[in-house]
């Protein structure tokens, strides 16, 4: 699924998903280099109500748009 970074606080991440879900995930499911940032495009698996396995997406700006055919 993709999604896009809201937030990072205290250890956990917000993303808005598909369907304009707010998912948490904590920062040890991030799974790519650096740090997450907000507007961060995403992919990730729902487990559970919660967001795992949070990759970036690479070549996706800040900002960008996705929608569930791209996913």
């Amino acid at each position: 699924m993709r999604g896009t970074i809201l937030g990072i606080h205290e250890g956990r991440g917000v993303l808005l998903g598909e369907a304009e879900r707010r998912l948490e995930f904590p920062l040890t499911e991030w799974r790519s280099s650096g740090s997450p940032y907000p507007g961060q495009v995403v992919d990730y698996i729902e487990d559970g109500g919660q967001a795992r396995a949070v990759f970036a997406v690479p070549g996706v700006g800040p900002g960008a748009s996705f929608s569930a055919s791209q996913s």
